[in-house]
Order: C-alpha cells, then sequence, then structure tokens
C-alpha cells in the first residue's frame, strides 16, 4: 500500500514502488519570490515511481499530494509528480505510472512547545536518528514606535506630529512641526503626535514615560475611548473611560526616572500598572483591574498633547502593542529593539508585524510571503538540544520537531 497526503485528505491506493533510485539534490527557493530551483548537493533525494490500480489519473490530485508514506506513520515530503500513461479508446488514460521526486528523510511525529516569552531556553527533543529542522513561530506586536530618533514605527506606521511655531529645548532651536528627540519623543506645550490604531479584542500596551516632576496633572495618552494620565496630586496613574477610573499609586522618585506604564485587557477585564525601568528589567508595581467596566478602543490617538497650552513636558518612548495578552506580564522581562531576532546562532532581520514562521528553510510573514531573505546564520536542525532566544524584540514564539528518520 502507499499512502498520499495532500493539505486536506490522505488517500490510500494499492500499488507498489516500481523502482526508486537517489539524487544528490537540494531544493532551494529564491527569497521573496515564489521559484525555486535546485543544485547538486545535500543528501540524496530520492526519486520513486509506481502504478496504481487506478483507472483514472484524476481520481486522486495527485498534483496537490504534499507527502508520502509506505507504512502510514511516518511520512516523506513530496516536491514533484510527474506522469506518464497510454490512453485507450474510451479517454480513460490506463495504465499510468506516477513518478515523484521525494526527500530522503521520513518525518513523524510531532513535539510542540508552545507560550514561551522573550529571551528564553526551551529543550527540544525527538525520537529520530536524524537531526530534524525545527519550526518557530514568532508572533510580533502590530505597532512598536521607539521614538528615538524618528516617528516611524517597525513596519512603516508614522505618528503625525505638529508644532505651530518654533521651540527652543535645551538651548536648541526646533522649527515648526519638527519633533524633539531626547532618549523619546519630546511632548511639551503645543506640540501634538497623533495616530491611528486599530482596536483588537485583547492587547497589551505598554509605553516608556519620563516625566517632568512638578508638570501638575496632565494626559500622557488620549483616545476616543480613554484617557491615560498623570495625577500628580494624589500620586496616581489612572486609566480613565466615561464614569470608571483605573488607579495606580507611585512613589515619589528622583526627577529624570523612566517609568514603563502597561495596560492590558479582553472582554471581561481591564488592567493598569507602571513600574520604574532600569533598562533591562520591570517588575510591575501593585497592578489595578477592573471586570466589566472597560472595553478598551483606539482609533484616533494622541500621544500626551492635543494641543493644550496645560502641557509642560514629557518625554515618551517605547510605544508598543502587542494583539495578545502577555503571561505573567507583571514580572516579564522587556527586550525593546530593532536588531533582529537570534535563536541560537540563527538570526532574522525581521520588521514585519504578527506572526512570523519559519520552517523547512523557509520565512514567511502574516501574509504568507516569502521572506527568507531575512535570515542568515546556522539553521538550527536538531535531535536533542536547547533552542534559545538570544536576541531581538520581545514577543511571544513557539517552538516545533517533528521525529526525523534518515534511510
Amino acid at each position: 500500500m502507499i499512502y498520499l497526503q495532500t493539505d486536506t485528505t490522505t488517500y490510500q491506493i494499492d500499488a507498489q514502488r516500481s523502482h526508486t533510485q537517489s539524487e544528490r539534490v537540494t531544493f532551494y527557493n529564491y527569497p521573496f519570490q515564489d521559484e525555486g530551483g535546485s543544485i547538486r548537493r545535500g543528501l540524496n533525494l530520492q526519486e520513486v515511481s509506481f502504478t496504481p490500480s487506478i483507472e483514472d489519473v484524476n481520481t486522486i490530485p495527485f498534483k496537490d499530494v504534499k507527502y508520502i508514506s509506505f507504512d502510514n506513520q511516518t511520512w516523506q515530503k513530496v516536491y514533484s509528480v510527474d506522469f506518464s500513461w497510454n490512453s485507450v479508446p474510451t479517454g480513460i488514460k490506463y495504465p499510468f505510472t506516477v513518478n515523484m521526486t521525494i526527500s530522503p528523510l521520513r518525518l513523524g511525529a510531532e513535539h510542540s512547545y508552545l507560550g514561551l516569552w522573550d529571551y528564553a531556553t526551551q529543550s527540544v527533543s525527538q525520537n529520530g536518528n536524524h537531526n530534524s529542522p525545527v519550526k518557530i513561530t514568532y508572533y510580533a506586536p502590530q505597532f512598536y514606535f521607539p521614538f528615538q530618533q524618528s516617528l516611524v514605527d517597525f513596519v512603516g506606521s508614522s505618528v503625525t506630529f505638529t508644532r505651530g511655531s518654533t521651540k527652543t529645548y535645551n538651548g536648541v532651536t526646533y522649527q515648526a512641526n519638527e519633533p524633539v528627540f531626547d532618549n523619546g519623543l519630546y511632548i511639551g506645550t503645543n506640540d501634538v503626535a497623533s495616530l491611528n490604531i486599530p482596536s483588537t479584542s485583547e492587547g497589551t500596551l505598554l509605553l516608556k514615560i519620563r516625566y517632568k516632576e512638578g508638570s501638575g496633572d496632565r494626559n500622557i495618552l488620549t483616545t476616543s475611548n480613554f484617557t491615560l494620565w498623570i495625577d500628580e496630586t494624589n500620586q496616581q496613574i489612572k486609566l480613565t473611560q466615561g464614569p470608571n477610573t483605573l488607579s495606580v499609586s507611585y512613589s515619589t522618585y528622583e526627577s529624570g526616572g523612566t517609568w514603563l506604564v502597561g495596560i492590558q485587557w479582553d472582554a471581561l477585564n481591564t488592567y493598569l500598572a507602571f513600574g520604574e525601568w532600569d533598562d533591562t528589567n520591570l517588575t510591575f508595581i501593585s497592578p489595578a483591574t477592573d471586570s466589566g467596566a472597560f472595553t478598551i478602543s483606539f482609533e484616533s490617538t494622541y500621544l500626551g498633547s492635543s494641543g493644550t497650552d496645560s502641557w509642560l513636558g514629557d518625554i515618551i518612548s517605547d510605544f508598543i502593542i502587542y494583539d495578545y495578552k502577555i503571561t505573567n506580564w507583571t514580572t516579564a522581562t522587556y527586550h525593546f529593539t530593532l536588531e533582529p531576532l537570534n535563536w541560537n546562532n540563527f538570526y532574522i532581520s525581521n520588521q514585519t508585524a504578527g506572526k512570523i514562521i519559519f520552517e523547512e528553510g523557509r520565512l514567511t510573514d502574516a501574509n504568507g510571503t516569502d521572506i527568507t531573505g531575512l535570515t542568515s546564520g546556522t539553521i538550527i536542525e536538531l535531535i536533542s538540544d536547547d533552542v534559545q532566544m538570544k536576541g531581538g524584540l520581545s514577543g511571544r514564539w513557539d517552538v516545533e520537531v517533528k521525529d526525523c528518520y534518515v534511510l
């Protein structure tokens, strides 16, 4: 018996292998294109031919077959399919022979390690007798504005900044509509920074703020749905939506310190927390939660000032939104960087929002577009070892591996 798999169906056919031979060929993909080629190197690929005991070549969608098995337990990847047949007067193509070029590696059970966060290490193992390619799925944020030297986020979205007149800051004069950066985006009197953010049913928002102590009460973030603001009189960070307010108390600290403020929400709960940032780690202090009172939505959003004269100046940086809730977010480690993602010695120069997947030598973004050209270094293949995220922007990631046998 021979077993064939498409994306949706497994077919069992009564057939025997006519012949099997090997070729030392490796297939590859052209980055950013749906084209590939082959070179004569690597493990021996196999060419398999068989004559099915069926009368119609269209009975099974052979051109859609992705995997083949001779034991219905371990599977080999199919790279190409071709036919040869003799026609009979009725129009039925019979008999016919199927020719396939297949991988020499047989793949068995799949092992998944899910829910990893940030710079973490996962011990990965499989039961085969040959190194298996590792599949990595990385869940990038939807937005990330570092606000260090520009108003553009890591995938090209931009904050609109306006100011109607010149401004002098730390002895330097800036022209109208020219933003000021000082370890973040400085927002002062009459500075307006706005952007549009689609709403998500759940998510996490983080931002750093270095505020000018003694500036009084003022907004950090204003949207069409809620306001995040500093109540300096009562030493509190507050999230207000209509008549409802979440508050987190803070203690006085030295002027110039940096806070990281976080909001996390889903359909049932909204959390607010803040903590002091030490450039590496953060422990949120006394997160507040509210059940059912908040339904976070964004749309038109202002960072800090919306043009009022009462604003006396804060610095905002590392504005980031994930479209998922971060597990144990109050004690998680956060890394804000545009440096390449790094697993072991495998690098991905990723600047794309949402999920990316590296599998079988190919990197695809959330839209399924091939972005393999963004990878470099040593591809992770192993029987039993550690997979470690060593660098890049904090995010969730999963790792999977299949039992891999060589003939």
